[in-house]
């Protein structure tokens, strides 16, 4: 394989032995729920807002709980409703106004599904944890000039999202 693309909390980015790795872009942690949540009323967000609503958790490995152990500090003991790595399942549990969901900025403006009017979508104010889209590559192995030119317009595309 000539590359990879990986997206990790920026917390959990640590140097590798095997791997180089080129930074793309860092995207804001949001909070998405259903418009006819109290949430909604609200002009901010914090930590203490959310706390204490159902939320469907995007984890299963070590780094993600990590991740959003730092991500909320003394309120990492969620109220977890459902804990998946599907995206759809976490969708569906926002759209029925079941869980609220932590995604990334850059999710929520690429995907339609955060675009409905019945879902907003909101930053939290105390959280300031990203999450990192990387390219990574094996030390010992050079991109080939495919690998280089789609790197290259990928951030590009990266630097207009911003």
């Amino acid at each position: 394989m000539d590359i990879g693309l990986i997206s990790l909390p920026s917390s959990s980015h640590k140097g590798s032995q095997q791997f180089n790795t080129t930074h793309i872009l860092d995207s804001s942690v949001m909070i998405c729920f259903r418009k006819d949540s109290p949430l909604a009323n609200k002009e901010s967000l914090t930590i203490e807002d959310i706390y204490q609503y159902p939320i469907a958790i995007a984890f299963n490995n070590n780094d993600q709980k990590m991740f959003y152990s730092q991500l909320l500090g003394k309120f990492s003991k969620l109220n977890t409703l459902v804990q998946s790595q599907n995206s759809e399942t976490r969708k569906y549990f926002i759209s029925e106004g079941l869980a609220i969901c932590f995604e990334p900025e850059l999710t929520t403006k690429s995907d339609p599904f955060y675009q409905r009017e019945d879902i907003i979508v909101k930053p939290v104010l105390g959280i300031e944890s990203k999450v990192t889209y990387s390219c990574i590559q094996l030390k010992n192995q050079n991109f080939s000039v495919a690998a280089q030119e789609f790197l290259k317009e990928l951030i590009i595309n990266a630097n207009n999202f911003k």
